[in-house]
C-alpha cells in the first residue's frame, strides 16, 4: 500500500501515460484489499478501500475499472445486515451499468456488466424480492454470461457457472430447497 501510494503521489503529471497506469494499479490494489478486508471482518476498512478504488479508477479515466470499483463497493454494501445498505448496493450496481454503457463495448465490459447485474440480483434476494431476483437473473445475467463465457475479468469470476450458483443461492435464500438441489445438480463443477 505504501509503495503504491508513494508512486501515485510522485508520478507527477509530466507523463500522463505513466500516471494513468499507476492509478490503474492503485484501483486494482484497493479492489483486492476490499476482498481481504471484508473476509477479515473489517467492513469499515473494506468500505474505505472500495472508495479509494473508485477514486483511483476515476482519476485514471478508466471506465472498466470504475465499474469494477463500483462492483467492489456493491459487495461491501451487501456484506452489511442493514436493509438500506443492501438496497444501496443495487443502486450502485445499476448506476455503474448505466455508466458502463457509455464506454466502448467489449467482452470485458459485458462481463463487468454481468457481475454488476449479479450484485442487483443478490440485493433483491436479500430483500426477499425473489421474483425480481429470478427475473433479473434470467433476463439480464444469463444472456450476458452466454455472451462472455467463463472468465475472471477484473477478478469478478463472471460467467455461466457463477450465474448458475447465484440461481441456486436465490432458491436457498427463498427456502426452496428442492429447487435449489435441482439447480445444484445442473452446475458443471469442471
Amino acid at each position: 500500500i505504501d509503495d503504491v501510494e508513494h508512486a501515485r503521489r510522485n508520478c507527477g503529471i509530466s507523463e500522463p501515460a505513466v500516471r494513468r497506469e499507476v492509478l490503474r494499479t492503485t484501483a486494482d490494489l484497493y479492489g483486492l484489499l476490499r476482498s481481504y478486508c471484508r473476509r477479515a471482518g473489517r467492513l469499515d476498512l473494506s468500505l474505505m478501500v472500495a472508495d479509494r478504488a473508485i477514486r483511483a479508477a476515476e482519476e485514471a479515466d478508466d471506465p472498466m475499472r470504475v465499474a469494477t470499483a463500483q462492483w467492489n463497493l456493491g459487495h461491501v454494501l451487501l456484506s452489511h445486515n442493514d436493509a438500506s445498505a443492501v438496497d444501496e448496493a443495487k443502486e450502485v450496481a445499476l448506476m455503474a451499468i448505466e455508466q458502463l454503457h457509455k464506454a466502448p463495448g467489449s467482452t470485458e465490459a459485458t462481463a463487468i456488466e454481468g457481475a454488476l447485474e449479479l450484485v442487483a440480483v443478490v440485493s433483491d434476494a436479500r430483500q426477499g424480492r425473489w421474483w425480481e431476483a429470478r427475473r433479473r437473473l434470467e433476463q439480464r445475467a444469463v444472456p450476458l454470461a452466454a455472451q462472455t463465457g467463463e472468465g475472471n475479468v477484473q477478478w469478478t469470476v463472471f460467467g455461466p457457472t457463477n450465474v448458475e450458483m447465484h440461481a441456486l443461492s436465490i432458491e436457498m435464500l427463498a427456502g426452496e430447497a428442492a429447487q435449489g438441489l435441482r439447480l445444484a445438480d445442473q452446475v458443471d463443477l469442471d
